[in-house]
């Protein structure tokens, strides 16, 4: 029986994906609502909907992990900004890693087009008064944690 599910679902997915495009990650979890259609309205979903969670390992999680865990710290949300802008409008942005004036902490923000956003906070980065210490591309961000 399990092999008859298995086989089936495999089935689905292959005629899913030669008719419409979509991946396995897209027919099972697809995690922005569909009115949601701007980068700035996706910066704002992420903040308020996963949890900002102090970090005590410094390792990146994946995005899988980040949406399992119910969130991440700055790093963790920025690599799933990341990627849900990617799939769902094809751009690919950058995460800015920076120290912050008021605290001198490090922290990591996303670039889109010359536009910043703190997916922390939800908001655009208005100008970016902060020392940028590395931007690293979408690749390198997704080789970093191993996981498209």
């Amino acid at each position: 029986m399990q092999s008859f599910r298995l086989k089936t679902m495999i089935i689905v997915l292959v005629v899913c994906f030669i008719l419409i495009g979509c991946t396995p990650i897209d027919l099972f979890y697809n995690p922005l609502p569909d009115h949601i259609q701007t980068i700035p309205n996706t910066v704002q979903w992420v903040f308020e909907t996963y949890d900002y969670q102090v970090d005590t390992d410094g390792d990146w999680k994946t995005v899988t992990r980040t949406i399992e865990d119910g969130g991440g710290d700055c790093e963790d949300l920025a690599i799933l900004t990341l990627w849900i802008v990617r799939e769902r409008f094809y751009i690919e942005g950058q995460m800015v890693i920076r120290t912050l004036h008021s605290t001198g902490a490090l922290h990591a923000t996303v670039l889109f087009d010359d536009e910043h956003y703190d997916p922390t906070t939800g908001a655009q980065i208005w100008p970016p008064e902060d020392m940028i210490v590395m931007i690293l591309d979408y690749d390198e961000v997704m080789q970093a944690v191993r996981w498209y």
